[in-house]
């Protein structure tokens, strides 16, 4: 078993409750898909998600902190913000401006 999901085993499934509209949206989606394209149309919903799974975040980041390979520890960074993601889309445009914000995997960019 790896170091980290070691580590993860003391870690649950959890995130904070959210007011009870975004909770309902959150209970029709299935798929990552579902919830970026519900959230498109409610954007408290995005803003509540993340509130929400704040605790988690810190908690698997508090674990990794303790881990190291090799005498060297595992390093977590936070997430990018909306601004670093739009400058990272611009600078893949440059490359190749057939990509969207819609090619999430490579699947799609196939």
């Amino acid at each position: 078993m790896s170091i980290l999901n070691l580590g993860l085993q003391s870690v649950g499934l959890m995130r904070a409750e959210m007011n009870d509209q975004s909770e309902n949206l959150m209970s029709k989606c299935g798929t990552m898909n579902e919830i970026r394209k519900i959230a498109e149309e409610n954007p408290n919903l995005k803003e509540d998600l993340i509130t929400s799974l704040q605790v988690p975040i810190h908690l698997i980041r508090d674990v990794f902190s303790h881990q190291a390979l090799k005498g060297e520890p595992f390093k977590t960074f936070p997430a990018a913000s909306e601004t670093e993601i739009e400058r990272f889309w611009k600078t893949i445009q440059i490359v190749d401006d057939s990509v969207t914000h819609e090619d999430r995997t490579a699947e799609h960019i196939k």
